[in-house]
């Protein structure tokens, strides 16, 4: 999904989420010399459909990129899906969560009206000990810009820490 504008875009809720057994699909939106104001963005992958005799893994999410003179932006979610429930048996199975797509947030000033999702889908085994390492991966968040938090909730994964490196902040899935 692409919207392209010269002097500025609003728009509602934006959903290019993954349908049974697909990725998400990418989101760009480029609002040129404008402001751009959106309501959500969610580009999450597929969760594995529920099987106990084929379980799947977790689709990936899509990327999302936005830039403009401004952006105020409410929730983005652009998460890796789950994957299928597993059930016990006695031959080990594993099936691994989808990754995230990475987050780009582009402008003069990036103003966040809720939370940012960039995480990799829970995996699944049919013994808790094969659970360990079957998370999708996490994506990076960038934020170019000044920012402002109006969130009531920023959500990355333990393993990301803001950076700030030349006035911009990196949150990344190193």
């Amino acid at each position: 999904l692409s919207i392209t504008a010269s002097e500025g875009v609003t728009t509602g809720a934006l959903n290019a989420s993954g349908a049974l057994g697909m990725d998400g699909g990418d989101v760009s939106i480029d609002g040129g010399t404008g402001s751009v104001v959106v309501a959500s963005i969610t580009t999450r992958g597929a969760s594995g459909p529920v099987s106990t005799t084929a379980p799947t893994d977790g689709h990936d999410g899509g990327n999302v990129a936005v830039s403009g003179a401004t952006i105020a932006i409410g929730s983005v979610d652009s998460r890796g899906g789950d994957a299928s429930a597993i059930a016990t048996g006695t031959t080990e199975i594993t099936r691994e969560g989808g990754d995230a797509g990475a987050i780009t947030l582009a402008a003069g000033q990036v103003t966040l009206t809720s939370g940012l999702d960039a995480s990799g889908g829970a995996g699944a085994a049919n013994a808790p000990s094969l659970v360990s390492g079957l998370a999708g991966d996490s994506a990076d968040v960038l934020v170019d810009g000044a920012l402002l938090l109006a969130a009531r909730r920023v959500r990355l994964p333990e393993t990301q820490q803001p950076d700030p490196v030349f006035g911009r902040w990196r949150l990344g899935a190193g």
